[in-house]
């Protein structure tokens, strides 16, 4: 009895011992050949995500955040510094390990390589120059070349060629010379008549035609009253385009994304502006290899709109363009800002989990505070 219950005790003993435990143990956060690798990491000068100081240090809200995620996966690395090309390139092909610049996801960029979670929402914006201010070609362009004004345009037209028309059925029955009959002439001094009417102006006699009086008694009245319409419909058009002129000396070039199709604008090459721009049909010049460039030849007023990261350029705006540019408050798009890695790195999960430990952490948001102030 004894010697069966040992013999069952040994057998539980062997298939606990040679089964597959419940749960499997907790792997590694990096392997033991990427904790030895010495990363390459990209960075480039894109303040306030990456910059590098007078003792050439790098510091920003990316570096910052990346030599927080080294120290807590103890990864060894060095910085290399590359331009916006060079680091899409180096991403792609894996020659770059990481990258700890200011970059943001787009579905282009995620289908040649990985991102990690994103770390901070950004804007896309535009910047314009702090003195521009429109000339009168512009002005003129913009306050009468709206669809507002257009429409009301549009209206008073149909109305002077309707007038005309109703003119023209009632002198048919008459005996007018001028506008009876069934002639293509006779309609045309007929809307000729309506427009003189409406306008409150007879034009002179040199050009051929003359606005003669209705013969019947019904077109007469009907006159009289077109007469009246005239006054409101000249007062209408007056009051809306020196509202228009107005408001458009008192705003800046660029007031909504449309303003864009009347501006030089001009973007970063590779940028996620020029997707922008590109996606919507939009006109502008390149500038390479970064913002420093744009801005640049925005101050000088090579172009008249800069479209780019938001935060890059009000990092600029506060420091080596001050007083020069404006960055605009509304926002054409968002981008999610990542860490990106090459095409299946084995790093991204390690580095996601490291991520979001750091990003909840009231010494995040006082990272974020001290380069962004209140944005």
């Amino acid at each position: 009895m004894v010697q069966r219950r040992v013999l069952l005790w040994m057998l539980f003993l062997f298939l606990a011992l040679s089964s597959k435990p419940l749960s499997a143990a907790p792997q590694p956060e990096i392997d033991s050949h990427q904790a030895a690798k010495k990363l390459v990491v990209a960075v480039m000068h894109a303040p306030p995500f990456s910059m590098q100081d007078e003792d050439g240090a790098w510091t920003g809200i990316t570096v910052d955040l990346w030599k927080q995620i080294a120290e807590d996966l103890d990864l060894k690395y060095e910085f290399k510094k590359v331009d916006l090309k060079g680091l899409l390139v180096g991403l792609e092909d894996g020659t770059l390990d990481v990258g700890a610049t200011g970059l943001g996801i787009t579905a282009t960029r995620e289908e040649k390589f990985d991102f990690s979670t994103p770390y901070l929402v950004a804007n896309e914006a535009i910047a314009v120059n702090a003195d521009q201010q429109p000339n009168l070609i512009q002005l003129f362009r913009r306050a009468f070349f709206n669809w507002s004004l257009l429409t009301l345009f549009l209206f008073i037209v149909l109305i002077m060629v309707g007038g005309g028309a109703i003119l023209w059925l009632l002198e048919r029955k008459g005996n007018s010379d001028h506008y009876g009959g069934k002639s293509k002439i006779a309609f045309g001094r007929s809307v000729f008549w309506s427009i003189v009417v409406l306008t409150g102006h007879d034009l002179p006699h040199s050009i051929g035609w003359s606005a003669e009086s209705p013969t019947t008694s019904v077109a007469r009245v009907f006159g009289m009253i077109w007469m009246a319409v005239g006054v409101l419909l000249v007062s209408l058009f007056t009051a809306t385009a020196a509202s228009q002129l107005t408001s458009k000396q008192l705003q800046g070039l660029v007031n909504d994304p449309q303003d864009l199709r009347h501006v030089k604008v001009g973007t970063v090459v590779n940028s996620v502006g020029q997707e922008f721009l590109d996606k919507g049909h939009f006109k502008y010049n390149l500038y390479s290899p970064g913002p420093v460039e744009l801005l640049k030849g925005l101050s000088e007023h090579q172009i008249e709109a800069a479209v780019y990261n938001g935060p890059i350029m009000s990092y600029y705006a506060k420091t080596a363009f001050v007083n020069k540019i404006v960055v605009l408050r509304f926002s054409l798009r968002q981008d999610f800002m990542a860490i990106p890695l090459p095409p299946g790195s084995a790093l991204r999960k390690p580095i996601n989990r490291a991520l979001l430990k750091v990003v909840d952490t009231k010494k995040w948001q006082t990272t974020l505070a001290s380069y962004l102030g209140n944005e």
